[in-house]
């Protein structure tokens, strides 16, 4: 059974905690996936959760660029426990500005992780990063964040833009089934700010050919 794509949302704050809802209920058993990025130095993460309880697992470490400012990128992911309304909230111990991305897919396995990459790419504005997965068939998320708020973004060949493309701290595409062997995402801001990449695969559930889900994230 393939990936389907869901629904997405992009929020911003600038406070310690940043609280986002779906915008539609989520369905048990789908993959939920949230990116963060915040600027500030002495900011630390605190805590991922949601109203639904769902356990959070963190996709490798935090990507922190000092090109311009101090940002930091994260990723996150859960399994639905129940279908219903959900917010989730970032946590974090400064009162800065906050983003977060929060997707839904359909489709994945029940251990989904399959694995990642990341990417700091020197405040030029365009995110290139590349990675193999277990199998054909996987989905590949781009995600990134700007140091400037308000800023556009395209998306590279084959993916499609799943948050709003203007005036956004972050922004987001995915490609629903990914080619064998290695794959490659871009995300280019209007001007030159974003600096950092995130890239994550996830299995596909059973069924079918075997495919798996692939995320990019990036930010500033």
């Amino acid at each position: 059974m393939s990936f389907t794509f869901v629904q997405a949302r992009e929020h911003e704050s600038n406070s310690t905690t940043n609280a986002a809802a779906y915008s539609s209920n989520v369905s048990a058993g789908d993959l939920l996936v949230v990116f963060t990025d915040w600027n500030g130095a002495a900011a630390l993460f605190t805590s991922i959760a949601d109203t639904q309880a769902n356990t959070w697992t963190q996709v490798g470490p935090f990507v922190t660029s000092t090109s311009v400012g101090t940002f930091t990128l994260g990723c996150f992911y859960a399994i639905a426990k129940s279908s219903g309304a959900n917010t989730v909230t970032l946590t974090i111990t400064s009162a800065v500005l906050s983003g977060l991305i929060l997707l839904e897919y359909s489709g994945n396995s029940g251990s989904p992780f399959d694995t990642s990459t990341s990417t700091i790419n020197g405040f030029n504005g365009t995110i290139n990063l590349s990675l193999t997965p277990v199998a054909a068939g996987e989905l590949l998320i781009l995600c990134s964040g700007n140091n400037s708020p308000g800023q556009n973004y395209t998306v590279g060949s084959g993916f499609t833009a799943r948050t709003n493309q203007s005036n956004v701290l972050l922004g987001a595409g995915d490609l629903l089934s990914s080619a064998a062997g290695s794959n490659t995402g871009s995300l280019q801001w209007a001007i030159n700010t974003g600096d950092e990449g995130i890239m994550v695969a996830f299995k596909q559930r059973a069924g079918g050919v075997p495919n798996s889900l692939m995320l990019m994230g990036c930010g500033t």
